[in-house]
């Protein structure tokens, strides 16, 4: 029995596992825009369902997952390539070599 996607993300948010949740929602075709208009309704209706309130949060994970695949994707790019928007200060001492990358 296949289960429900919003379900399935809802459960992987419950583990820790917000990345997984959003790969599972964009690949179900849920859009941010559906679960957006749920969140508005559930800050300016005085009665929310339960359905609204677990749509209000998904769309609020799904914010914070797609701030966070940036960084991930950040943090594996190479950090020496020119165009990857980090920069490096190094410093040698002795055998040791630091660089830092901000």
């Amino acid at each position: 029995v296949l289960e429900d996607p919003v379900s399935r993300a809802h459960a992987l948010i419950d583990d820790d596992r917000l990345l997984q949740a959003a790969r599972v929602v964009r690949d179900a075709g849920v859009t941010v825009p559906q679960l957006a208009a749920a969140a508005a309704a559930e800050a300016g209706g005085p009665r929310t369902t339960p359905e609204t309130k677990n749509d209000a949060r998904l769309a609020r994970y799904m914010t914070k997952a797609k701030t966070m695949e940036s960084l991930v994707r950040s943090l594996k790019s190479d950090a020496a390539a020119p165009d990857s928007g980090w920069s490096v200060q190094g410093e040698r001492m002795g055998r040791r070599q630091i660089s830092i990358y901000y």
